[in-house]
């Protein structure tokens, strides 16, 4: 979201120093919420260990991952079940948005995902000073470590 938004204060004439000078400002205006379907990339990534893993599985328990301040993978929260799992990270989404006045929101997957239409829809109603854009596969190297199934929402927000 960035890097689009340093595009756009290029193309809008911006000279180089004001366009760093702006993305310095903007950081922290952008957040990431996953979905992950399956504990199991994380586990054999080493990312969480076996017995959580299990546990995991067995009570369908479904994390929503997020990035902290220093960079670093953390726990946003858990539900029970895929639908209630894109439900909190809509909530999440829409808390975010709130911080400013309107907001730039994309939406990514990794494998066949249904339903990204419908996420879609449901983020328009609830932000309606938002634009959301489905943007399609996220990279390779990310997919690796979640497997398919993940659904990814972005949110920008703007002042």
């Amino acid at each position: 979201m960035y890097a689009i938004s340093v595009a756009k204060h290029l193309e809008e004439g911006r000279s180089y120093e004001e366009t760093i000078g702006l993305l310095e400002s903007e950081y922290g205006n952008s957040k990431v919420f996953f979905c992950v379907e399956t504990l199991e990339y994380l586990r054999k990534g080493g990312r969480i260990g076996r017995v959580a893993s299990i546990l995991g599985a067995a009570l369908n328990l479904k994390p929503i991952i997020t990035c902290g301040k220093d960079g670093t993978y953390i726990i946003a929260g858990k539900e029970r079940g895929s639908k209630r799992c894109i439900d909190k990270a809509i909530t999440l989404v829409k808390e975010f948005a709130a911080m400013g006045k309107s907001a730039e929101i994309a939406i990514m997957h990794s494998g066949h995902v249904e339903g990204l239409e419908k996420i879609k829809e449901k983020l328009e109603e609830l932000i309606p000073n938002s634009i959301v854009k489905l943007r399609g596969q996220i990279s390779p190297v990310l997919g690796v470590h979640v497997g398919p199934g993940l659904v990814g929402i972005v949110v920008y927000s703007m002042s």
